[in-house]
């Protein structure tokens, strides 16, 4: 890759399962962040979404994607069968431009490949790059500028098929810099923003929203802060290239948010420390589910909910039943018209969908249990 090129392609990894919200939300973001910026060429595909950008621009999108795991550079794309070759490539990739004298991770995954020894690409790799930078030492502004700094190179091997990408994002992007402290069945914020990013897809409005078993409030954590910038440190920051690119756009900060936004949460500690990490805009009360009434609720109100799943929290019934209870009682409530949940696959069955059909249901996993994005309009089903 030389200092310039015609055409940068990106990957924005997604959870598996949830590459159209993640695709949705960058279609959506793009000319809020880029106003002067037509829309890229995007495709989304298994695990995340491939956009191509005439410049280096989209590496911003690591402040305001919520729904992605990480946004990589891809450097180079070719095909392999020997490890000469693959040094050789290396090699000519100017190393100064992308990382300096940064500390390179190398990481490397073969799937159905001849060779298959992934400890012998990354050893290529690494011994290519330090040639590299033998021949081609870097200014000293770059030596200041990334000096002790950490940089992540994937090296993925598909049918013998190389892909070559560098890591922009650093940390994942689940990382907000914003949470301290959790619950006992954590919710990771990237599948929080996603059950957001399900509720904005479809342009519905609401006036009022409620978490009725908020933990450490996620959920609503990420509704309140799916329009703003995120103000950790990235790891395009500390790259060469940055400098050379563009400034930073200007912040989008500018939604409405609802008027009236509560987490409720029947153990006092979870209301506590709701209380203490989220915004203080968000009303944190402790109060038992079934008998919630949704005091101060507005009507057309929006529920967001993560339940338990009986793994590390138990249930006191049946996962189909359990829930059914849990959706009879919201169901009640003449103020939810919408509510969006991130529930097990085991909590519905087909005679359930039937019954109460929701306007869109997506599957992933969520620490490796298979469940559903859902949401439901309950305003169809009032008698």
């Amino acid at each position: 890759m030389s200092s310039v090129k015609k055409e940068y392609e990106f990957f924005i990894q997604s959870g598996i399962g949830l590459e159209s919200l993640c695709h949705w939300e960058l279609l959506n973001k793009w000319p809020k962040v880029f106003p002067k910026l037509p829309l890229p060429k995007t495709e989304p595909i298994a695990g995340g979404v491939v956009l191509k950008s005439p410049n280096l621009m989209p590496v911003h999108l690591n402040f305001y994607l919520k729904t992605a795991n990480r946004i990589l550079i891809r450097l180079e794309t070719f095909k392999w069968r020997d490890f000469p070759k693959l040094f050789k490539k290396i090699g000519k990739i100017n190393w100064n431009h992308l990382v300096g004298t940064s500390q390179i991770s190398v990481q490397a995954s073969l799937t159905r490949s001849r060779l298959i020894h992934s400890d012998r690409v990354i050893e290529t790799v690494e011994k290519a790059i330090a040639k590299y930078r033998m021949g081609n030492p870097c200014s000293k502004k770059i030596q200041q500028l990334t000096q002790g700094k950490k940089k992540n190179l994937y090296v993925r091997i598909v049918d013998d098929n190389l892909t070559l990408s560098l890591d922009t994002s650093g940390e994942h992007l689940h990382k907000r810099g914003q949470r301290t402290k959790i619950g006992a069945a954590p919710l990771r914020e990237t599948l929080a923003a996603c059950l957001v990013a399900l509720v904005h897809s479809h342009e519905l409005s609401y006036s009022s929203v409620v978490d009725p078993m908020c933990g450490t409030g996620q959920l609503l954590g990420e509704l309140n802060t799916f329009e703003t910038s995120a103000s950790r440190e990235f790891a395009f920051q500390s790259s060469p290239f940055f400098e050379s690119s563009q400034s930073l756009p200007l912040k989008n900060d500018s939604v409405v948010l609802p008027q009236k936004i509560f987490g409720h949460d029947i153990d006092p500690k979870m209301v506590a420390l709701a209380t203490e990490q989220q915004d203080k805009n968000i009303i944190f009360l402790q109060m038992d589910f079934f008998k919630n009434q949704f005091e101060g609720l507005t009507s057309q109100a929006l529920c967001l909910i993560n339940p338990p799943y009986g793994k590390r929290i138990e249930l006191d019934a049946p996962p189909l039943k359990y829930w059914e209870r849990l959706f009879c009682h919201l169901l009640e409530s003449p103020k939810i018209s919408l509510l969006a949940a991130i529930i097990p696959r085991e909590f519905t069955d087909e005679a359930f969908l039937k019954k109460w059909p929701p306007l869109e249901k997506i599957k992933s996993k969520n620490g490796g249990i298979p469940i559903h994005l859902i949401l439901w309009d309950l305003s169809k089903f009032a008698t």
